[in-house]
């Protein structure tokens, strides 16, 4: 019943509220790619600080070769390499940011597409599951004020996460598990 609440919920919204809705989902979007920015920041630092010994390196490579430490053939192929890991190096950010954007640009219209497929949503049906859930996490039943809660996080696709909280949900429906 969660599950089913969940999708009709979230289709509905959907499909009257088309404008919010896009405004959630490219909210909640920009929060994706806010901590994608974080990792993306690491990741450049790490690449910028690999450069920085890379060039170091070839100095150092450029000097041994310089004084005759290394032949012509052994420099050749050192330098090449040296050189081909640095341009990797600053190609796979700029990847990255390109990746992220493409994801991201058609999700609502993805869901929206996807709700306005069905016009039943009276019973869960093992298709609807299939297109509509990414993935559902339960956690452990907690005790707070007296209160039996349950956490249940449900993944739609497109949209990512929507939080529920069962309270006391045994009472009010016997046939829960």
């Amino acid at each position: 019943e969660l599950v089913l609440e969940t999708i009709r919920t979230a289709s509905t919204f959907a499909i009257a509220n088309q404008d919010e809705f896009m405004k959630k989902v490219r909210s909640a979007s920009q929060i994706r790619q806010a901590e994608a920015a974080k990792e993306t920041e690491r990741k450049l630092n790490r690449e910028k600080k690999r450069i920085a010994e890379l060039d170091t390196i070839i100095k150092k490579l450029y000097e041994s070769f310089a004084i005759g430490r290394i032949t012509d053939e052994r420099f050749d192929t050192l330098l090449a390499e040296y050189e081909a890991e640095q341009k990797s190096a600053s190609v796979s950010d700029a990847e990255s940011h390109l990746s992220s954007f493409e994801e991201d640009t058609g999700r609502a219209a993805q869901f929206l597409a996807l709700a306005k497929k069905y016009t039943d949503f009276s019973e869960l049906t093992t298709p609807m599951i299939n297109e509509f859930i990414d993935k559902i996490i339960v956690h452990a039943p907690e005790k707070i004020d007296g209160v039996r809660v349950q956490e249940v996080e449900i993944y739609l696709k497109f949209i990512g996460e929507v939080v529920q909280e069962i309270k006391d949900y045994t009472k009010t429906h016997p046939y829960a598990i």
